[in-house]
């Protein structure tokens, strides 16, 4: 719906986006579980990077890193997820 129809129809701008925020968390469901996860493994080695050393630090910063990478890249991929699906349906109701 464009923006100067739904002023016309009486629909406020904050119900719209608050209902483009529930078609993003439907969209991206999976992937926003998959993010909560790989966020909170990426904490458990940030906490355990803190205290460690030599080698052992290498590798958990390695680790963090790529967790860290991860989880952005898992958001962005349920961001385009959302912008295809926008796309999709605005070329359904023309």
């Amino acid at each position: 719906m464009l923006h100067e129809e739904a002023i016309v129809k009486g629909i406020s701008g904050w119900y719209i986006f608050y209902q483009q925020g529930v078609s993003y968390l439907k969209t991206g469901y999976i992937l926003h579980v998959f993010s909560l996860i790989v966020l909170t493994l990426f904490l458990f080695c940030i906490d355990i990077l803190l205290t460690s050393t030599g080698i052992k630090q290498l590798g958990f910063g390695l680790l963090s890193m790529f967790l860290f990478s991860v989880t952005i890249t898992s958001q962005l991929d349920a961001y385009s997820r959302f912008q295809n699906y926008k796309m999709v349906k605005d070329l359904l109701y023309i």
